[in-house]
């Protein structure tokens, strides 16, 4: 596990330009709070047996990257993305204790407290790829259908991206720690942008490849329905079963899915898939 941490250059600078305009002390705070908070992530993965590629350290939290997310169902994901921040309450705690020890003082507790509780507030903003983020795309996903979720998110993010960025520019023009971490906010947007459909293709192999567990949803559709639209109706809180008008054919989930994946053109209509079947 130890072998797939990474340490992101803008973590550098940033623990640079605290160290050397004499804030070394609270830059060790700083680093054991990220290090700490991205511990939990990793340790609730490993808890429900995620495969996990890759852990990058920030400035302001972590990132692990994962083949798991959107596969994985709903309570696993949210006690993942949670996982983090909870341990900050629990950082609080353990610091709380330790004052009136050798090693840590009232004004340590106190200093140390602004960073975990900033470093928690900070990584709840809807802004991808921190955790609050992680929980608004997991809220869409219980709701819309996975792909629709996915894009809502992706253009709600940048909105408040946008309005974070106009903030700053008002109110912390001269935060240059600040700046730095919103130019890499802004690649990892465009990043994810750029995988959006790689991720949706991962979920639909992840569905065929499970049992189905969700409450079913039975929908009706024309013959005339692609089997895009149909794979951009699936909901990743439910188990798809459709009847096709007019004729009431029944085309459940699985054999949706295998068919997508046999059938490169997903702008065909159902009846000239299946034919004499209507």
């Amino acid at each position: 596990m130890l072998r797939k941490v990474k340490i992101h250059p803008l973590f550098w600078l940033v623990m640079g330009v605290g160290t050397v305009t004499g804030f070394f002390y609270e830059v060790l705070m700083v680093v054991a709070i990220v290090t700490v908070h991205e511990l939990g992530h990793v340790a609730a993965a490993h808890w429900f047996g995620w495969r996990i590629r890759r852990i990058e350290l920030l400035p302001f939290g972590g990132v692990f990257e994962t083949d798991e997310t959107g596969t994985k169902p709903f309570h696993e994901e949210l006690c993942v993305v949670l996982a983090g921040p909870a341990q900050h309450i629990g950082l609080f705690f353990c610091s709380f204790l330790m004052v009136g020890t050798p090693l840590w003082s009232a004004a340590d507790h106190a200093i140390f407290t602004y960073y975990n509780v900033a470093l928690l507030c900070f990584n709840l903003l809807p802004l991808w790829p921190l955790d609050g983020s992680r929980c608004y795309l997991l809220l869409l996903e219980w709701w819309l259908p996975y792909r629709k979720a996915l894009v809502v998110h992706l253009f709600t993010s940048a909105g408040f991206f946008i309005s974070f960025v106009l903030m700053t520019a008002v109110f912390f023009t001269h935060q240059l720690q600040l700046w730095a971490i919103l130019i890499f906010l802004s690649i990892m947007w465009w990043e994810r942008h750029k995988k959006i459909p790689y991720i949706f293709i991962r979920f639909l192999v992840g569905r065929l490849d499970k049992p189905p567990s969700a409450p079913i949803q039975f929908d009706i559709v024309d013959q005339n329905a692609t089997i895009r639209s149909l794979l951009y109706s699936l909901k990743k809180s439910k188990t798809h079963c459709y009847w096709i008008k007019p004729d009431r054919y029944k085309l459940e989930e699985k054999d949706l899915l295998d068919l997508s994946l046999r059938e490169h053109d997903w702008n065909r209509e159902l009846w000239k898939v299946f034919g004499p079947a209507f």
